[in-house]
C-alpha cells in the first residue's frame, strides 16, 4: 500500500471516530430532552390550551413542530407505533395493563409517549398501556 493510500485510509478512520464522537455526545444530550418534548407535545393539545392558557402562551405547535424539524434533520424521529400493535420490550415500555377484549393480549391499547430513534436504532422507547 503506497503512503497516500496509507494517509486516504487514517483521514477516513479519524472522520469516522469523529463522527462517532459527535453522535454519542449529541445522544447523550438528546436523552434528556426528548421525554421532555413528548411532555410539551402532551401539554399543547387544545384541551390542555383551554385549560392551561399559560402553557398556550410559553409554547406553540409551530416552535415545538420546528424543533421536531431539526432534531429529524440530526437522525432523531419519532418512532411508528400505533393502537394495535403488538406490545414489543424492545421498543415499548409499559405504562399500564389493561383488559381489552376486543384487541387481545399483548397488544397497545393508549400511547402514553411516542417513542424515539436515532439514525434508526431506539433510544426512547414508547410509553405504552398494554392489553393483557
Amino acid at each position: 500500500m503506497n503512503r497516500q493510500n496509507r494517509e486516504s485510509r487514517a483521514s477516513s478512520e479519524t472522520k469516522c471516530e469523529s463522527l462517532e464522537t459527535k453522535n454519542a455526545q449529541l445522544l447523550s444530550m438528546m436523552s434528556d430532552v426528548l421525554p421532555c418534548i413528548n411532555k410539551i407535545f402532551e401539554i399543547t393539545n387544545i384541551t390542555a390550551f383551554e385549560l392551561e392558557p399559560e402553557a398556550a402562551k410559553r409554547v406553540t405547535k409551530s416552535q415545538i413542530s420546528k424543533i421536531v424539524e431539526k432534531l429529524k434533520n440530526n437522525g432523531f424521529d419519532w418512532m411508528d407505533v400505533s393502537v394495535g400493535d403488538e406490545c414489543d420490550p424492545e421498543l415499548h415500555k409499559t405504562y399500564m395493563d389493561a383488559h381489552c377484549p376486543s384487541l387481545g393480549s399483548n397488544k397497545i391499547i393508549n400511547i402514553i409517549h411516542p417513542g424515539w430513534t436515532f439514525n434508526g436504532k431506539v433510544i426512547f422507547r414508547a410509553i405504552v398501556t398494554r392489553s393483557i
